[in-house]
């Protein structure tokens, strides 16, 4: 039996995309989008600039946090998250991947384009039974979220065979199967995310968000974890009832709907107020990287199982050169 989306996630099964050719493409590009995306923050009612926190300087220009932006190396296509609690679950997850056929789930996730072709995938000694690499392209630019007010941006992955998805659902049934990943009543969304607030901290605000778009997340840890898997998969929940309670919503309610919590301010404002993560008006960064090519021909090298929780990569003097999740001996290539 599937563990319940309540269950405490621990690991995740993905496909990395991050390797020795990519890894030039996605630093230029990772770097540019730094650059347009980190605004310096803007003076607060409380600083020099206004030092009677006068009502002259409302709420200051939105900026976001170096912090929300994702490291190279956590970079990656999560096809499902598990929860392996226990040293006999985790191997049970390492052994379905290593006897799974890998190379003919690959091939079955391509239909044959004619009785011929499919009767060279038949024969072993044809080079048709040898699938051609699974390489990825990363175009484009997009919002977890409503792009007014979001806190999750992403790439989707292009895949000119169709084989990126079949493939991907076909990993995530046999694990789901077998119980060991958990069982989600959505379609399936691969992503890259580059962009998640999550990491900047919780902000305070006083304003709430209208009913309709009051959703809980879909799991106890996604409000609290400092891993993306269950942010986005809240995100991607929210984002199905956020579209359908914003269709409800004109005039007054729909700008409340979009007010932002002042990301300058740590301190809990008067009167009621709770702890939110931060989100911004991403539409002009969507619409500057509605064409952008941020990688092109991708490999896909293997299919992985890794831990919840990037940890960081140390030099030998202690400095911090970046973060990527660990894998847990659990991997297998693709052809």
């Amino acid at each position: 039996m599937p563990p319940k989306k309540t269950s405490k996630l621990t690991h995740f099964l993905c496909l990395p995309i991050i390797n020795q050719n990519s890894t030039p493409q996605w630093q230029k590009s990772l770097q540019q989008f730094t650059k347009d995306a980190i605004v310096p923050p803007q003076p607060s009612p409380n600083s020099a600039a206004f030092p009677n926190g006068s009502d002259e300087a409302s709420e200051p220009s939105l900026s976001i946090p170096a912090k929300a932006i994702r490291p190279l190396g956590a970079l990656h296509l999560t096809i499902g998250v598990m929860s392996l609690p226990t040293q006999e679950k985790l191997n049970a997850a390492r052994a379905l991947l290593k006897n799974l056929d890998i190379t003919k789930l690959l091939l079955d996730a391509q239909q044959p384009e004619s009785d011929a072709e499919a009767e060279a995938d038949q024969d072993p000694g044809s080079t048709s039974s040898k699938p051609s690499p699974l390489l990825l392209s990363f175009t484009t630019l997009q919002s977890m979220h409503s792009p007014q007010s979001t806190s999750i941006l992403y790439i989707p992955p292009i895949d000119n065979t169709g084989r990126l998805y079949p493939f991907c659902e076909a990993l995530k049934t046999r694990f789901t199967q077998e119980g060991l990943m958990v069982e989600e009543n959505r379609d399936m969304k691969l992503h890259a995310t580059v962009l998640n607030t999550l990491y900047a901290g919780k902000v305070w605000s006083k304003t709430r968000a209208p009913a309709a778009l009051e959703n809980p997340p879909l799991n106890d840890d996604a409000s609290t974890t400092d891993d993306p898997h269950q942010a986005d998969a809240a995100g991607e929940e929210q984002d199905h009832h956020e579209k359908s309670g914003l269709a409800a919503l004109t005039g007054d309610a729909q700008r409340q709907s979009r007010r932002e919590p002042n990301p300058q301010s740590n301190s809990k404002p008067k009167g009621k107020g709770k702890k939110q993560v931060m989100k911004f008006d991403a539409q002009d960064l969507l619409s500057k990287y509605a064409t952008f090519e941020w990688a092109k021909d991708v490999r896909v090298e293997k299919v992985t199982i890794c831990e919840m929780g990037a940890k960081k990569i140390m030099d030998g003097e202690g400095n911090v050169l970046g973060e990527q999740y660990k894998e847990v001996m659990a991997s297998v290539a693709l052809p």
